[in-house]
């Protein structure tokens, strides 16, 4: 059984009621995500509140966070209120594909999509709109992006490696242009488990810049390039 509250250097987040619960890989996203100076942030699918907190805890931008389900909405509204940004992070109860009181547009959007595509639905419905994609489909997910980007903006989603191809080729059809690409493995010899890939909001395509993150060197020990991307966050780096 997983610990319901998970404790960061700078706050603190209670995860008993969100279907999606704080991971390794998740941490690592909030810890890498490049907002690019944004003043206005929007994170799709804040479950818990972690990448919205881990965000706000770096920079100074307005950052909205759109959870579907609201138990883990009301759970990520109050860990948003016992953190020291509270004045800067508003929480939206809704789905964002029918979302429309958008004010304005954001600089930067940040996204851990469901990424379920071939699995069974689950029984519980919370934990199936946390993790299966048939509630938010790749080209669902690319359309909101370019509708609610600003022209040049970015956007960064993680995903497998499989399904991150798929969405790769929505975004495009979206002119969502791949800029960076990150992979991630376990450990060196470990095939990829994730990727993070930054978009720009552009009809050219561009220059992908390609990099390679490994989690540990051996078991239960961190690689450097791991501890020094979350050592702001983690309490015993």
């Amino acid at each position: 059984m997983r610990e319901t509250t998970f404790r960061f250097k700078e706050f603190v987040v209670q995860q008993a009621r969100s279907g999606m619960k704080i991971s390794t890989d998740a941490c690592l996203f909030g810890a890498y995500a490049q907002p690019h100076n944004a003043q206005r942030i929007l994170d799709i699918g804040t479950g818990t509140g972690l990448l919205a907190l881990m965000l706000a805890q770096r920079c100074q931008a307005q950052i909205v966070a759109i959870e579907i389900d609201s138990e883990a909405a009301a759970e990520a509204q109050d860990n948003f209120l016992q953190s020291a940004w509270k004045e800067r992070l508003t929480l939206i109860n809704a789905d964002v594909r029918t979302w429309t009181d958008v004010s304005e547009l954001f600089d930067y959007i940040i996204c851990n999509p469901p990424f379920y595509t071939h699995a069974s639905v689950p029984q519980s419905y919370r934990k199936t709109t946390a993790h299966h994609q048939n509630f938010l489909s790749f080209e669902a997910l690319a359309q909101v992006l370019q509708g609610l980007l600003k022209p040049q903006a970015y956007t960064e989603v993680l995903l497998p490696t499989a399904e991150m191809q798929i969405f790769l080729k929505e975004a495009a059809k979206k002119g969502l242009m791949l800029s960076k690409n990150l992979v991630v493995r376990n450990f060196k010899e470990a095939p990829v488990f994730r990727e993070i890939a930054t978009m720009q909001k552009t009809n050219t395509p561009l220059v992908v810049q390609r990099t390679e993150l490994v989690i540990y060197n051996a078991k239960d020990e961190y690689s450097t390039d791991f501890k020094n991307l979350l050592r702001p966050y983690y309490l015993h780096l």
